[in-house]
C-alpha cells in the first residue's frame, strides 16, 4: 500500500486561542503526505483570522454560514476530505511530531486490513496552557487480552490488536471508546461503511460511529505510545461541569442503550438488561451522587428522575436508589452526608493501593 494519505479535519468553534497551535502541531509532522481541512462552524470569535494567518497550500477553510451543531459538522468536514485515511482533531488538541508517520508505518504493516480497522493511540493530558499533567495509555481504555501484540512496527513501543465484537461488549457496557476523540483514525472506506458519525448525539459522536465500527467486527489497533495531547480546559466539550448539568448529557448515553438491534447485542454476548444496568448506576446514580456531592440537589434529583423515567424497574431494584434518594432528600445534610462518604471511600482505596504496593 503506497499511496497511504492523510485528511486532518479539524471542526471548530470559537477556538481562536487554540487552533493556531493545533494547526502547527500538524504543520511540524514528519510524515508529508497530509491535507488540513479546516471547517469553522459560524464562530463569533476570531478563528476564521487566526486559520488565515497560515500561508499553506495543504490547509483549506470552509465556513458554515449558520451554526449547524457539534455532530453534524464532523460529517461535513469529512465531507471536504479528499485522503484515503482520516482523523478528526479537536482544534483544541495538539499532535505529536511522529503521530502521522508512525500511524503511516502501521497502515502499511497492515496493508488493506488497516482500511476496515479504527487506529488509536496512547495520548497525554495537557492544561489551559499546554503543561502535561497525566497520561493515558491503552490500560486506561483497554482492560482485555489482545488479538496480537507486535513489538516490531514501532521501535520500542508496543501495537496491538482487538477484534471488533469481544471489544465492543468490553467497551460498550462502560460507554467508553478504545481511546481519545483526538488519536481515531479511520479509512473513507470504514467511515462511509457505518454511516459515519450519524449527527444523532449531541456530545458523544464517536461513540456512535466505533460501536457501529465494532459490531461489524472490525478490529482495533492500538499503538501504545503517546502521539496526541488532549486539552482540558473550562470550556472544552466534555470537561465541563455545565455539559453534565444539562439533560442533553444523560440523553446522549440513554440513545447508546436503545441504538442497537438485540440481533446486535446477541453477536457481542450482551444483554439488553446489562445494558439497562450500566446506564442507571455510571450515569443516573453515580452522577446524581456527584452533583449532590458537590452542593447541587436538584441536578441531583433530575439525575435519579431520568433513570426512573428510562428504566423504572431496573432503578427501583437498584439498592443505592433507595439511599441516595432519601440523602437528596434532605438538601445540605446530604451534600454533607455524601462529602463525608467520598472522603472515607477515597482514604480506605488510598491505603489499600500503598498496601497492595507493600506488598
Amino acid at each position: 500500500m503506497d499511496d497511504i494519505s492523510f485528511s486532518i479535519c479539524i471542526p471548530n468553534y470559537n477556538y481562536e486561542k487554540y487552533i493556531g497551535s493545533t494547526i502547527q502541531s500538524v504543520l511540524n509532522q514528519t510524515f508529508p503526505r497530509f491535507e488540513i481541512v479546516v471547517v469553522d462552524n459560524a464562530s463569533t470569535d476570531n478563528s476564521v483570522g487566526v486559520v488565515k494567518q497560515f500561508h499553506d497550500d495543504r490547509i483549506r477553510l470552509f465556513e458554515n454560514k449558520y451554526n449547524v451543531g457539534y455532530s453534524p459538522n464532523l460529517d461535513i468536514a469529512v465531507s471536504k476530505a479528499r485522503n484515503k485515511f482520516i482523523l478528526i482533531l479537536s482544534s483544541d488538541d495538539l499532535m505529536k511530531p511522529t503521530a502521522l508517520e508512525d500511524y503511516y508505518k502501521v497502515i502499511k504493516q497492515f496493508g488493506d486490513d488497516a482500511c476496515k480497522a479504527l487506529i488509536v493511540s496512547s495520548y497525554d493530558l495537557i492544561d489551559s496552557n499546554g503543561r502535561k499533567f497525566a497520561d493515558r495509555n491503552k490500560d486506561f481504555h483497554i482492560q482485555i487480552d489482545a488479538e496480537s501484540e507486535s513489538r516490531e512496527i514501532i521501535e520500542g513501543k508496543s501495537v496491538f490488536c482487538y477484534r471488533g465484537l469481544r471489544l465492543f461488549r468490553h467497551l460498550y457496557l462502560k460507554f467508553t471508546v478504545a481511546s481519545a476523540f483526538c488519536s481515531t483514525m479511520y479509512s473513507r472506506e470504514l467511515y462511509e461503511r457505518v454511516g459515519g458519525y450519524s449527527s444523532i448525539y449531541h456530545i458523544i459522536p464517536d461513540c456512535h460511529l466505533t460501536y457501529k465500527a465494532l459490531l461489524a467486527d472490525n478490529r482495533v489497533i492500538f499503538i501504545d505510545k503517546d502521539l496526541f495531547s488532549y486539552r482540558v480546559h473550562g470550556t472544552n466539550q466534555l470537561s465541563t461541569d455545565k455539559t453534565r448539568k444539562r439533560i442533553i448529557f444523560p440523553i446522549d448515553y440513554y440513545q447508546l442503550t436503545l441504538q442497537y438491534s438485540d440481533a446486535e447485542l446477541k453477536k457481542a454476548k450482551v444483554e439488553r438488561k446489562e445494558v439497562a444496568d450500566r446506564f442507571i448506576n455510571d450515569i443516573c446514580i453515580k452522577y446524581s451522587y456527584i452533583q449532590l456531592r458537590e452542593g447541587s440537589a436538584y441536578q441531583a434529583f433530575r439525575y435519579l428522575m431520568f433513570g426512573i423515567a428510562a428504566y423504572p424497574e431496573r432503578m427501583i431494584r437498584n439498592y443505592k436508589f433507595f439511599i441516595l434518594f432519601p440523602m437528596i432528600l434532605t438538601g445540605r445534610i446530604g451534600t454533607y452526608l455524601s462529602g463525608l462518604i467520598y472522603k472515607v471511600w477515597k482514604r480506605f482505596h488510598s491505603e489499600k493501593g500503598i498496601e497492595s504496593k507493600r506488598q
